[in-house]
């Protein structure tokens, strides 16, 4: 079975928790969750529908109605020597890619995003909240992403920001955080503040397996 790597993008519901410690092994996301889709042994996929025609007959609808389209599709593939993909988390991370949702919300600027370059704060006067452009290109963001190397083995998967700690204060958040097989150490994507965003800072990232020291690096390593 595939492994998904849970983010801040999926949304929890009223029923995670419990589902998480009953006998679900495996989910797909919809919706923006993760609803079960494994329960120990049995599996259903998508949003099945069953009707009960008689006392010991059901019939099943597995909701998969582009499932024919996408086996086709597969078979050419194959004789094209290609194949469905996507570029994964961890090549993702590498790269700076960041994920709208979860490394860069609605609640942040294009400056903290390391977008700035690419908006005149000039064609901005005249129009609505034009002011906060206008400034954050003047003064700079209070706070900026950046690429992250964590200390340590491979870290578990991260559904949660975990906070960034400088002494006692803490100064940011990490979104993205898997292990590179190529670089062989924990790449992360992290929100900082200002003060703290220089390549060679050492922080410290609170992961769920207790404080890991990390380091701010200069660039993205793809």
């Amino acid at each position: 079975m595939a492994f998904i790597a849970p983010s801040r993008r999926l949304r929890r519901t009223p029923f995670s928790a419990g589902a998480e410690t009953a006998v679900v092994k495996g989910g797909t996301v919809y919706n923006r969750m993760l609803p079960p889709s494994v329960v120990e042994a049995d599996g259903m996929p998508n949003d099945p529908v069953a009707v009960k025609l008689i006392d010991d007959r059901y019939w099943i609808s597995i909701a998969d109605s582009d499932r024919p389209s996408w086996v086709k599709g597969i078979v050419h593939g194959v004789l094209l020597q290609v194949r469905a993909g996507c570029r994964n988390l961890i090549e993702r991370t590498e790269s700076g890619l960041l994920s709208c949702g979860n490394d860069r919300t609605r609640g942040n600027t294009p400056h903290e995003a390391g977008l700035g370059r690419f908006c005149s704060a000039q064609k901005a006067i005249g129009c609505v909240g034009c002011d906060a452009p206008l400034r954050v290109t003047k003064e700079g963001p209070v706070k900026q992403i950046r690429p992250i190397e964590i200390s340590g083995d491979a870290l578990p998967p991260r559904e949660r920001a975990w906070p960034i700690t400088a002494g006692d204060r803490t100064i940011g958040q990490v979104t993205s955080a898997p292990w590179s097989l190529d670089f062989q150490w924990n790449v992360a994507i992290g929100m900082v503040k200002m003060r703290h965003r220089d390549a060679g800072t050492e922080i410290a990232v609170n992961a769920p397996v207790g404080p890991r020291m990390a380091i701010i690096q200069k660039t993205f390593w793809n």
